[in-house]
């Protein structure tokens, strides 16, 4: 579909305002977009991992560690595919608002492709430089659409996420939270439009 056919249906969760805005600029941003209670529930099982990472001090298919990471003082780096280490994950990506607004932004056909939970720690954590996502994706098919979502709140002092708007019209969405303790977390989605949707004729390459 292209972005007049995906504007005229009618919006599952987004305003369309904000549908507008996400196809001129490549990105947008909704604040409170999902429930204290997702966050609850997401936090409560991302406390779990944290605590089961305490016991891995070698190589774990689960966890992606930082250098000085220990039982005393746990350092995720990233929980590699948490949607496939917990239902839970998996219900918020199916059934939580990001397959509504992956409708309103891709069209109802879509299908989910990974995600990936991201750890920044205080007093550090590892610097993620500029670059494009796109390079690392095995899509000849550009409409794809990342959302994520921040656990935690984040201000300017904590390094947050930015966009270099309009320079290759990343296509990105991101939704701020209620604040928690002591980490920052990001939980990104990726989804893409299915292989029998046209493909919109200016290719979008998302930065990060």
């Amino acid at each position: 579909m292209n972005h007049e056919e995906i504007l005229a249906r009618e919006p599952k969760l987004l305003k369309q305002e904000d549908r507008n805005c996400y196809f001129e600029r490549g990105y947008l941003g909704v604040s409170g977009l999902v429930s204290q209670e997702w966050l609850d529930r997401l936090n409560e099982v991302t406390d779990e991992f944290v605590l089961a990472s305490r016991e891995v001090n070698g190589k774990d298919g689960r966890f992606d560690l930082e250098p000085d990471h220990s039982s005393s003082v746990p350092r995720i780096r990233r929980l590699n595919a948490p949607v496939e280490l917990h239902d839970l994950y998996w219900k918020f990506a199916k059934s939580g608002p990001f397959a509504d607004i992956s409708e309103d932004l891709l069209g109802p056909d879509f299908k989910f492709h990974h995600s990936k939970l991201n750890f920044k720690w205080a007093d550090g954590g590892e610097e993620v430089k500029w670059h494009q996502d796109i390079q690392f994706w095995p899509h000849t098919n550009y409409d794809v659409l990342t959302l994520g979502v921040y656990l935690s709140d984040v201000t300017d002092a904590m390094a947050p996420w930015e966009y270099c708007q309009q320079v290759t019209r990343a296509r990105f969405l991101i939704s701020t939270t209620k604040p928690a303790n002591g980490r920052v977390i990001f939980v990104k989605w990726i989804f893409r439009a299915s292989t029998s949707t046209a493909l919109i004729t200016s290719r979008v390459l998302p930065v990060l």
